[in-house]
């Protein structure tokens, strides 16, 4: 009877324990599918800098990512969990604007908004999705001195088991800064749905560079960091950093007495802001264009993007805050 008892107690109990245990061990399959789209966020990360593993662990408790991005260098890292088509889509960040009254009556001095992207995407189980969200450019707010904001920051999405060998999938260009000059013809530039960045050439000048900031980042190289000719030229805003250097934001650097360069670009590529407004970064960041004096001033450049999917649905300055990343299988 004893050892009845026993053997049947130990039944009873794999019985119960065996579900959990099913659980815990339970693999995703080729033929399964998500349950609902998954969103990526700049993990209320804000600057030139990415978030922490920190940060997006905080964003994302309590939803379908909670425990499955992994961050380095600002750069979200997420495993397919089913082989199938998805739709991805991206928003690109809005540069950094003036929170002052513009110089000119009537002109909007806020920084220009963000491209989307979207498209259909097959992946494979197991792969790496690398995600960068980009980070709006810092406001300029000093109202004693001349100012652009900082570019917003492209939003990136690649494949690859390592940061320096994977390829682009989707990527949307972040707008350009504003500028305390703004006005009719030297107007702000949204991100682009092509794959050049754009730059405002109106009053545009081929000599001296007096007043032009760095140039935004991209995915093959960094921005051209600024030049003032009239002024110290090793005190300018920076370009934004390229995917390589993981995507870091232009440094605002304030020459002697806080004069000019006061505003950083946006995690993702964005150029920090000089007289002009920083340009965003992209797959090809906006361009450093030249100036020559309040007259020439100009809002920074739009950032480029990239679609390799298909079913491709793009639009030009479509959003107005950080960027973000959604996901869905189709």
């Amino acid at each position: 009877m004893r050892c009845l008892f026993l053997i049947l107690f130990t039944v009873s109990l794999n019985a119960q324990i065996l579900p959990s245990q099913q659980a815990t061990h339970y693999k995703k399959s080729s033929g399964g599918s998500m349950p609902s789209p998954v969103t990526f966020t700049n993990c209320s990360s804000v600057g030139k800098d990415g978030p922490s593993q920190s940060d997006c662990n905080t964003a994302y408790s309590g939803t379908s990512l909670e425990g499955d991005v992994t961050v380095s260098n600002g750069i979200q890292e997420w495993t397919v969990p089913y082989t199938g088509n998805y739709t991805i889509e991206v928003w690109g960040a809005k540069g950094g604007g003036i929170t002052y009254n513009c110089h000119y009556a009537g002109v909007d001095c806020h920084g220009a908004n963000g491209a989307r992207m979207k498209g259909t995407f097959s992946l494979t189980q197991g792969e790496i999705i690398r995600i960068a969200v980009g980070q709006m450019g810092d406001n300029y707010n000093n109202g004693s001195t001349q100012g652009g904001g900082g570019g917003g920051g492209g939003s990136f999405v690649a494949k690859g088991s390592n940061h320096s060998s994977a390829s682009p999938l989707i990527i949307a260009g972040g707008g350009g800064g504003g500028h305390q000059y703004t006005y009719t013809g030297n107007a702000t530039i949204p991100g682009q749905i092509t794959e050049s960045g754009l730059g405002n050439t109106t009053n545009w000048t081929s000599g001296a560079n007096e007043y032009g900031p760095g140039g935004g980042g991209s995915w093959s190289s960094d921005g051209e960091n600024g030049s003032q000719s009239c002024c110290n030229s090793t005190n300018n805003s920076q370009g934004g950093k390229g995917w390589a250097n993981y995507l870091v934001g232009g440094l605002k650097v304030i020459p002697g007495g806080g004069h000019w360069s006061l505003a950083d670009g946006g995690f993702g590529g964005g150029a920090g802001g000089s007289w002009g407004g920083g340009p965003g970064g992209g797959y090809n960041g906006g361009p450093r264009v030249k100036a020559s004096g309040i007259g020439k001033t100009r809002g920074g450049s739009g950032g480029g993007s990239y679609n390799s999917g298909t079913s491709a649905d793009n639009t030009t300055g479509a959003w107005s805050s950080h960027g973000k990343v959604t996901i869905t299988q189709i």
